[in-house]
């Protein structure tokens, strides 16, 4: 349930939800951690990259 709540809701700002379970290991915490971040990471830049295409062809448009 925890990785879900982190890869479907709050990227890494759930990450402290992760550091608080008892559930992983410290080993799996800091694994899940950086796939989280890269995940969340390239999220962003996916959104960041689609809004950007879509204003060069709003502002194409005109």
């Amino acid at each position: 349930m925890i990785l879900a709540i982190l890869f479907a809701v709050t990227g890494f700002l759930g990450l402290p939800l992760l550091w608080m379970s008892p559930a992983f290991s410290r080993i799996e915490k800091i694994v899940w951690s950086v796939i989280n971040v890269l995940y969340t990471s390239l999220m962003i830049a996916a959104c960041a990259a689609i809004c950007w295409w879509s204003y060069n062809r709003i502002i194409g448009n005109f």
